[in-house]
């Protein structure tokens, strides 16, 4: 589809200067003609690809003529000529002639072998010459023909700012594709260089919109807009009468639109260009005028000031009227110029009227009214389709996600590319899916849900929060049904809410945006319902609470409630409070009618859920598990008949009783048909194999023997192994890794036949995406093949046999491990876990494709995806570098790209500093920590290891080191419990050692009053934990405070468990 537009054009280039610096009509354009062009055109000098000269004495000729025009300088120069000492200047001037401040420019062609990369160091080189030319520049920039380089530019920009703090010249990088943005500005340069590129200037102001500036390029026009600024002091008038000056300077990102704040015009361009935008221009042109409909939070501002930017790109001002009510105000007489009439419904008719009426080609007026207008649609208005809004806004944010990454992850850091961190891409989805106005995906892309309790404070502070509590219950009860504002009303009325306080109650939360509407009381997400129910309950008072509990008691026996929604309901509420402390808000009698209809379900979908809600009852209903008891032939008959989706509940009930009430699990399991069972499972299908092992599950291990005898002699078990060969390439692996590991609970040796003949799909899968196979596959190579093992549980009669190995062999035998460890190098950090466990699983498998896949992989590029997260790696980083760093050759390559990004570390995780105690010790040096201690965890073991290490390489950097986690380390060993100390044996006595002044500080920091539990459970069991705590009371026995005092009460209660074992020196290591 064509799009016409209009630009100002004419006059010089220092006029054609001004226009881009938003000055237009202060660049001697007083007529500024009308040009039309089409979107064809405007993407013409884009889809050239301009290429650089090869040639350096031409792209030296290209910058001169380029900077010449963009400085506005027809004197500039180029420096001395060929074979003279330059001292790193090949071009210089001074923007807008005046002579009083010098640029100089080092241009650095790569001749023909044009995509090598520019580097820092050379442009250390350049710059350092630079310092010599005379007079002392002002600014200087590296032009290179390079591609753009992010990290290069960066670099330089942060020297530059070191430099203007020193008081030196500032610097820029500026990259081919930066260059080519600046040509687009400058068509006469363009048509003298590339003659068949050049094009009409109307087309270049739009290809510069187009083009991606990067932050070196704004920098330069900034520069030249302070040059010009002060010789165009009234550029615009900045206040006329009741119009605001609209101004798209210092644009924001997409941060105020998550937190649901008012947007402005410097909101344009965070939101992805909606459709409407182009339809208001297209109109404008057309007729002049043009009225915005939509309802709240449809994203019309937005919308009309995308529009309202691209006239002011090209020149035109914009103006907002302030006060849409006022009815006597004066046009403004700005030429050419956009008017825009915000909330245009609460303006007065013949108001709105006269500022159309007077529009034409060079006075334009855009009017945004809220909702549908009373009676008929004004002729020729754009109503703003909301829910394609939500559509184009999620496909625009997908197309730039490092941008809107960092704005999500502002909001709600529970997204990003960390393990167990939602995907950006997954949460974009999901709130596309269920969103119908742009400002509700923004709530659910920002994770609304993690300020409920700032709403939560804020409707009780309004006394709103009640009817916002009874939304909430409703809305989770009803399974997101839509609820009318008269429903709500009633069952208010029920609880004693008057109509009237009802009503303001609704009108305020939608005004808010907690509710959808003003009809439609949903919350904007399920989520924020049940997160700001709970908030709401912190706030109350018992009385509050009571209302609550009433209103909760009043949706549990509520029978159009579904029971999946009820079952969400209780269920989530377990989790509100501490200890379950609001499942007591529910009264016991109100459960009866849910638990009889529970009872009575019939279809496998209700039986599910009702499996689901008894698993939670017995936090409700006292006695529970005994009615269960009497309920068992009802469980075992829905077991026996049970087809697809009832064993996923029936799976958590039974695994609830064989924790809780073994007894009644095992009355259940003897009820179950086992041959029904067989034949469920003989009979299993890509589609219903997940099911079948859930139902497996369900049943567990333990049966009895004339059970499992019966079901044995029923079980087709050639069906089982025929369904693993002939497997289709289009269902789901998981599906299949997760019903052979259920057969393998139960047929180890069936399991691995299944395997076997399994091999063939899992080698493809493996040869074509080695991550995402794992991934599916994980459940048969852990609990099938017993040899992803993170934990090292399969030791002794559980560990992996010889037909284990050898299918893990066979599986892997595709894999080339040049073409792997291309795929690994591409790992995006997202799935750093999951490679290392892959990688762990290949190890055992092959060793000889583990070392040679791991010596293979591009570690640079590697380093590269760790990115930002370089300065506090975390768990899933440090693990992927660990677990390959277990092969020689690949040592010397995991260190030096460590040691590459070592300025970029701030916490030196002691994984790797044990890994490569020389890069740590590099890295103490700098005045750096090594991380001991996060997210109230320390690493007791590898931080003796480490320090053992440094006091042979360093021992003067050893407490140093260990200085700024003493108190951690205190409040470690502080634990209530004797899990805190089984690691810490080894720690303490390293210091004991080594650095027993710091160990003393250690103990000054411990905690009595907590610790004292903690030791005396540990002196209690033998172990690791006992010999920790005993070399503590060891080393605190002669100390004269609290610590002493408490090593010994403890010596003196346990005289012999309080003394630490002799042990070889732990330094020999």
């Amino acid at each position: 589809m064509r799009r016409n537009c209009s630009l100002p054009i004419g006059g010089s280039t220092f006029a054609f200067a001004k226009i881009l610096c938003g000055q237009a009509d202060q660049a001697g354009l007083s007529s500024p003609p009308i040009v039309h062009f089409t979107s064809d055109t405007l993407m013409d000098f884009r889809s050239k690809q301009i290429a650089p000269p090869r040639d350096w004495p031409v792209f030296e000729d290209l910058c001169l003529a380029l900077f010449r025009a963009e400085w506005s300088d027809p004197l500039a120069l180029k420096n001395g000529r060929t074979g003279q000492p330059q001292h790193g200047v090949d071009v210089y001037g001074s923007p807008q002639s005046t002579r009083g401040e010098l640029y100089g420019v080092q241009c650095k062609g790569k001749e023909r072998n044009y995509g090598r990369k520019a580097t820092i160091d050379e442009v250390r080189q350049e710059l350092a010459k630079a310092e010599k030319f005379a007079p002392p520049l002002a600014h200087w920039i590296f032009a290179t023909t390079a591609p753009k380089d992010a990290s290069l530019q960066r670099a330089a920009r942060e020297f530059s700012a070191e430099r203007v703090k020193m008081g030196t010249f500032s610097i820029t990088v500026l990259c081919w594709e930066d260059i080519q943005f600046l040509l687009a500005r400058h068509p006469d340069v363009v048509e003298d260089f590339y003659p068949e590129h050049a094009y009409d200037i109307a087309g270049v102001l739009r290809a510069l919109r187009e083009l991606p500036s990067g932050e070196e390029v704004r920098d330069l026009r900034e520069h030249i807009k302070r040059l010009i600024e002060p010789q165009q002091p009234n550029a615009r008038r900045q206040d006329d009468g009741p119009w605001d000056l609209v101004s798209f300077e210092g644009q924001r990102d997409l941060g105020p639109a998550l937190l649901g704040r008012g947007l402005g015009p410097t909101d344009a361009t965070a939101c992805p260009r909606l459709q409407e935008a182009d339809m208001i221009v297209a109109q404008l042109r057309r007729a002049f005028s043009v009225r915005l409909v939509g309802g709240p939070g449809s994203g019309k501002s937005v919308c009309a000031y995308q529009a309202a930017e691209e006239f002011g790109a090209g020149g035109w001002i914009v103006r907002r009227l302030r006060d849409p009510r006022e009815d006597a105000f004066p046009i403004p007489a700005d030429d050419p110029c956009l008017l825009l009439v915000d909330d245009a419904h609460l303006m007065p008719r013949p108001a709105l009227r006269r500022v159309e009426e007077s529009a034409n080609a060079r006075r334009l007026v855009l009017s945004i009214h809220n909702g549908v207008e009373d009676g008929p649609l004004h002729r020729g208005a754009i109503v703003l389709d909301a829910k394609r809004a939500v559509r184009t806004i999620a496909a625009g944010l997908l197309l730039r996600p490092e941008q809107t990454l960092i704005a999500v992850r502002r909001a709600d850091d529970d997204v990003g590319l960390d393990h167990l961190k939602e995907p950006l891409e997954r949460r974009i989805d999901h709130a596309a899916a269920h969103s119908d106005q742009p400002w509700q995906f923004c709530f659910v892309l920002g994770g609304g849900w993690k300020r409920a309790k700032e709403a939560a404070d804020a409707a009780r502070v309004a006394r709103t929060d009640l009817v916002l509590a009874a939304a909430a219950i409703i809305q989770l009860a009803a399974r997101d049904a839509p609820l009318l504002s008269a429903r709500l009303g009633d069952f208010c009325r029920q609880h004693g809410i008057a109509d009237e306080d009802c009503g303001r109650a609704i009108s305020w939360l939608a005004a808010q945006r907690l509710f959808l509407s003003d009809t439609d009381c949903r919350c904007p997400h399920q989520r924020f319902a049940l997160a700001v129910l709970g908030g709401i309950l912190d706030g109350q008072d018992e009385l509050g609470r009571s209302v609550v509990g009433q209103m909760l008691s009043a949706a549990v026996r509520e029978p159009s409630f579904p029971t999946a929604g009820l079952r969400i309901l209780l269920h989530e509420l377990l989790f509100l409070g501490h200890c379950r402390r609001w499942t007591r808000l529910v009264d016991q009698q109100a459960l009866e009618p849910l638990i009889a209809r529970g009872w009575q379900a019939t279809s496998p979908e209700e039986r599910a859920f009702a499996a689901l809600l008894f698993s939670d009852l017995d936090a409700y209903v006292d006695g529970w598990y005994e009615r269960l008891h009497q309920r068992v032939s009802t469980i075992g008959e829905w077991i026996t008949t049970a087809s697809p989706p009832a064993a996923y509940g029936l799976k958590d009930l039974m695994n609830a009783l064989h924790n809780e009430h073994p007894h009644i699990a095992a009355d259940i399991v003897n009820t179950v048909n086992p041959t029904a069972i067989a034949q469920a499972i003989s009979n299993a299908t890509p589609e219903t194999a997940d099911h079948a092992g859930e139902l497996i599950r369900a049943i567990g291990r333990k049966r009895p023997d004339k059970w499992k005898s019966t079901f044995e002699a029923a079980l087709r078990r050639e069906r089982l192994v025929t369904l693993a060969r002939s497997w289709p390439s289009t269902a789901p692996l998981l599906a299949f890794a997760r019903f052979c590991s259920a057969i393998t609970a139960w047929d180890d040796d069936l399991g691995l036949a299944m395997v076997e003949v399994f091999t063939p799909s899992a080698r493809k899968a493996f040869a074509d995406n080695p991550v995402s196979a794992f991934q599916a596959l994980e459940d048969i190579a852990d609990l099938v093949l017993r040899l992803s093992d993170p934990l090292g549980v399969y030791v002794g009669k559980f560990a992996p046999n010889r037909r284990r190995f050898a299918l893990a062999n066979a599986m892997c035998a595709e894999l080339k491990p040049k073409i792997l460890a291309a795929q690994l190098s591409e790992t995006p950090r997202l799935d750093f876990q999951d490679a290392t466990f892959f990688l762990a699983f290949l190890k055992k498998a092959s060793n000889a494709k583990f070392r040679a896949t791991v010596e293979a992989i591009d570690w640079p590029r590697i380093g590269k995806t760790v990115g930002e997260n370089w300065a506090n790696l975390s768990h899933q980083d440090e693990i992927f570098l660990t677990v390959s760093y277990s092969s020689g050759r690949a040592r010397g390559l995991i260190a030096a790209m460590v040691a590459e990004h070592l300025e970029s570390i701030e916490k030196f995780p002691l994984r790797l500093a044990v890994m490569m105690p020389e890069v740590a010790i590099r890295h103490i040096e700098a005045g750096k920590r090594v991380r001991f201690s996060q997210h109230q965890h320390f690493e007791f073991q590898f931080g003796a290891i480490f320090l053992a290490q440094l006091s042979k390489l360093r021992p003067d950097l050893v407490e140093p080191a260990l200085a700024p986690f003493e108190n951690f380390a205190g409040e470690a060993l502080s634990g209530q419990n004797s899990s805190w100390f089984r690691d810490a044996a080894l720690f303490v006595e390293v210091l004991r050692e080594i650095a027993p002044v710091s160990l003393q500080r250690i103990l000054s920091a411990v905690d009595v009053q907590k610790a004292e539990a903690g030791w005396l459970d540990s002196l209690s069991r033998p172990g690791s934990a006992q010999d920790a705590v005993a070399r503590l009371i060891e080393t605190a026995f002669a100390r004269d405070d609290a610590v002493g005092e408490l090593a010994r009460r403890l010596r003196r209660r346990y005289p012999s468990r309080s003394r630490p074992k002799k042990q070889k020196n732990h330094l020999r290591m």
